[in-house]
């Protein structure tokens, strides 16, 4: 796709994202910052912060290959990271969410198969930190992949 493909399809993607319940009834939404070819969230970001949402982005922290969850406000630091991701620095421990606090998760996709299992850049990361949902019929969070 070229960058306008892209940033068309984004612009659609989010906007049907935004008309969705799960969106509208989360008071918590993780979000990520797009590297490379991945959808951009921008307009969600944006849109999140206008509907008062609790935002957070996904930083890693731990060696154990799961993510945690840094609250972003618009004056937070964002410093490129592991794998080039803007991530931002936990100020303090009430600014850090785990992965079953939170509502509604968005998470970049390269691809997804014919069983809609996610295909992403390989590291591990979502998958490791939402694998708690495959023994459990909790819907919280509510996953949602966002691809082209």
């Amino acid at each position: 796709m070229s960058a306008a493909e892209r940033s068309s399809a984004s612009v659609q993607a989010i906007a049907t994202l935004l008309s969705h319940p799960w969106y509208q009834n989360a008071n918590s939404l993780a979000l990520y910052y797009p590297v490379g070819s991945e959808a951009d969230t921008s307009a969600l970001l944006t849109a999140a912060i206008q509907d008062r949402k609790r935002i957070y982005l996904p930083t890693i922290l731990h060696r154990n290959g799961r993510l945690l969850f840094v609250r972003y406000r618009n004056d937070c630091d964002l410093s490129r990271r592991r794998h080039g991701i803007p991530q931002p620095r936990p100020t303090a421990s009430r600014e850090i969410a785990r992965s079953r606090q939170l509502d509604l998760v968005v998470i970049p996709l390269l691809g997804f198969d014919s069983q809609c299992h996610r295909i992403g850049s390989g590291a591990g990361y979502y998958d490791r930190s939402f694998d708690f949902r495959i023994a459990s019929a909790r819907p919280r969070p509510r996953l949602v992949g966002l691809a082209f």
